[in-house]
């Protein structure tokens, strides 16, 4: 008997990677450009990442780049690498802050001017700082990553015949009944931290 209803899965990717590649690249620039204008003494050099900071960049950028069944420890799927970053995120992003300030920062990183600001404030304390990085900088950016995964897919299934209907927060193929029981909601609940998420998609409307 076929089913009513068709599935899709949608695996959140790495938040920070696109800070890392832009970190890198702007280092990579800064540092031509000095050994250039070094030429001539009199010219002041562009800060760069120091030795240590630029090695812990060029690490996180490794490492998130691997494949999705890639696991450094051997103990969790690194599907669920988004959510197990908020102490790389706090320290890039007071790396960022420190390196090249706070403008700099919200208009070339795309970070939220209130989370750049609170970071800038002492003291701070960890399960405020870890909200703001999820509120701020992580959930918007899965948000985004699901938008367009969304808008990508919707045709394809509407192509055939189906509509979206809700998104759960799993990775198992629920039966029909299953499906009928579960809230319709757009986005997912980024709080319970799924590896992956189910995309329910029912027939349209004759």
């Amino acid at each position: 008997m076929q089913t009513k209803y068709k599935i899709e899965f949608f695996h959140p990717k790495s938040v920070l990677l696109p800070l890392v590649e832009k970190m890198l690249s702007l280092d990579d620039y800064l540092i031509d450009f000095n050994s250039i204008t070094s030429i001539n003494k009199g010219d002041s050099k562009l800060r760069t990442l120091s030795y240590t900071d630029r090695c812990f960049v060029i690490n996180q950028k490794y490492y998130l780049e691997q494949p999705k069944d890639f696991d450094l420890l051997g103990l969790l799927p690194s599907d669920a690498q988004p959510f197990l970053e908020l102490g790389d995120a706090f320290r890039l992003i007071s790396l960022c802050h420190k390196w090249q300030g706070l403008e700099w920062c919200v208009k070339n990183l795309g970070f939220n001017g209130h989370l750049i600001r609170e970071f800038s404030k002492q003291p701070i304390n960890q399960p405020h700082l870890q909200r703001l990085i999820q509120d701020y900088l992580i959930f918007p950016c899965l948000n985004g990553q699901y938008e367009k995964w969304i808008k990508e897919t919707g045709p394809l299934y509407k192509a055939i015949g189906y509509q979206f209907r809700t998104i759960t927060n799993n990775s198992y193929r629920l039966t029909d009944a299953q499906w009928e029981k579960q809230k319709r909601t757009l986005y997912p609940n980024w709080h319970l931290r799924g590896h992956r998420y189910s995309v329910c998609f029912e027939p349209s409307p004759k």
